[in-house]
């Protein structure tokens, strides 16, 4: 069943942050974050499976390649969000980016 759960929870992480576009204040902000935190959690589940699928040979190279993949991916990410921040606001540029996830992940 967990694994159902992945595409549906990939989508819904980014859901939440759309919403910053009508720029809520602190608690509903708070609440927001908190939600896509939580629909964050298919990464456990993803990765236990991804664990699964590699031989044991090769098992702590193909950690240390998704690692360096994952860390290189974060640091686009933020370039890209300060890139956009620079001429849009916050709160925009954390819903373009939640939406854009959300349609990304649900393709």
């Amino acid at each position: 069943m967990r694994a159902t759960l992945l595409g549906p929870l990939a989508v819904a992480a980014g859901l939440p942050l759309i919403l910053r576009a009508f720029r809520p204040g602190l608690l509903p902000t708070l609440g927001l974050r908190t939600l896509a935190g939580l629909c964050s959690a298919y990464q456990v589940q993803l990765i236990a499976e991804y664990i699964g699928a590699v031989p044991d040979a090769i098992r702590g190279q193909a950690i240390s390649l998704a690692s360096t993949g994952l860390l290189a991916a974060q640091g686009i990410g933020l370039l890209a969000g300060g890139v956009m921040a620079q001429s849009w606001t916050v709160a925009t540029t954390i819903a373009v980016a939640g939406a854009v996830g959300a349609v990304w992940l649900s393709a």
